[in-house]
């Protein structure tokens, strides 16, 4: 249960940007990381699906929410948006120096909906 709890005490520190990934927002090993990294000051980014107030998306500073209640399909839309997000994450370390929360907020400043 705190299996990802512990590499954010620590590896993580103010500034950094943690993904946390969730097909229901509610696995509690995923929510304790993700609190730990917000009391710590990381940028949070939460990939959720099925129910809209899902509690890992309540906590992220953005918010990649797929409206199913299918893991293959929350899970898939999951997968095609963390390609975006590497891919743009690379193409702006190629051409700019900038740490992860700037290249994040650059491209991801909305809670993706309906």
């Amino acid at each position: 249960q705190n299996v990802y709890e512990r590499q954010v005490k620590l590896w993580s520190e103010e500034g950094d940007v943690i993904i946390a990934i969730s097909s229901s927002g509610e696995s509690e090993n995923i929510l304790l990381a993700a609190e730990l990294g917000k009391e710590k000051g990381v940028t949070l980014i939460t990939f959720s699906g099925f129910k809209p107030g899902n509690v890992l998306r309540t906590m992220g500073h953005f918010n990649v929410y797929v409206p199913a209640e299918h893991y293959g399909v929350v899970e898939t839309v999951h997968s095609i948006m963390m390609h975006f997000i590497t891919d743009k994450a690379l193409e702006k370390t190629k051409s700019l120096p900038a740490n992860a929360a700037q290249i994040f907020q650059l491209h991801l400043n909305y809670d993706i909906k309906n």
